[in-house]
């Protein structure tokens, strides 16, 4: 969600308004699938999502009302010999008087952004990955001997459009004759990347090294270069 900061006292009442500290009072109800078949570095075969609603009611003066749905849902294909093709898509829709607000960027979304630097109320992401054998095995033989570094490789691109309620909006610009993809940094959008990026596991944890371009189907961005912990997507 986004954020507003307020200046507020003990008792819980803002100093410039004298109104009582907004609250949300929400029911959540989910649909959850999965059967995914696990490999060492996380799915490899199957499919799973998570389909999601929240309802904020207004029932006090100082509630925070809105209408949230979303989707993930990922697909995997095992296509042998430690190769494996993945997709997602994330959806999102948020209404009513306070919507809450999505944020896109960075590892585990749009890779070729800065870290949650996209926001808006409404989201649909797709991204496709092809992962497969990098180095099997390397290691240090001597007096100490080293051996991890199982390495996977992973080639992807992600595409994205975000945009706010009542916003309009729009995917691409004709500029000097040519199309290009809006950025959403400045406003509602479109934003793809393409990338690489590496997989290996340390004591029980798989950490994720990747490098994503930004384009706008004209030019591309300098790359962006992102380092997280854990099986995401």
């Amino acid at each position: 969600m986004d954020r507003t900061f307020y200046d507020v006292d003990e008792f819980g009442f803002l100093f410039k308004t004298g109104q009582q500290a907004r609250s949300v009072t929400a029911l959540t109800l989910s649909s959850i699938g999965d059967n995914t078949l696990w490999g060492y570095f996380g799915p490899i075969n199957g499919r799973r999502y998570n389909l999601r609603f929240q309802e904020s009611f207004d029932i006090t003066p100082t509630s925070l009302p809105y209408h949230t749905a979303t989707l993930d849902a990922r697909r995997y294909y095992d296509l042998r010999r430690g190769y494996t093709f993945a997709s997602r898509i994330l959806a999102g829709a948020s209404v009513g008087r306070n919507p809450q607000t999505f944020r896109l960027g960075g590892y585990s979304t749009l890779r070729g952004y800065p870290d949650f630097s996209l926001f808006g109320s409404h989201v649909i992401m797709g991204s496709l990955e092809i992962r497969f054998p990098f180095i099997q095995t390397l290691g240090v033989v001597g007096p100490l001997p080293v051996g991890m570094f199982n390495l996977r490789g992973v080639v992807f691109t992600d595409v994205a459009s975000i945009w706010s309620q009542g916003e309009k909006i729009r995917l691409s610009e004709v500029v000097d004759g040519r199309r290009r993809l809006l950025d959403p940094l400045t406003g509602p959008g479109t934003g793809l990347d393409f990338g690489t990026g590496l997989r290996t596991s340390f004591m029980f944890m798989i950490l994720k090294f990747d490098v994503a371009w930004r384009t706008d189907m004209v030019g591309t961005s300098r790359p962006v270069y992102s380092f997280s912990l854990g099986p995401e997507f």
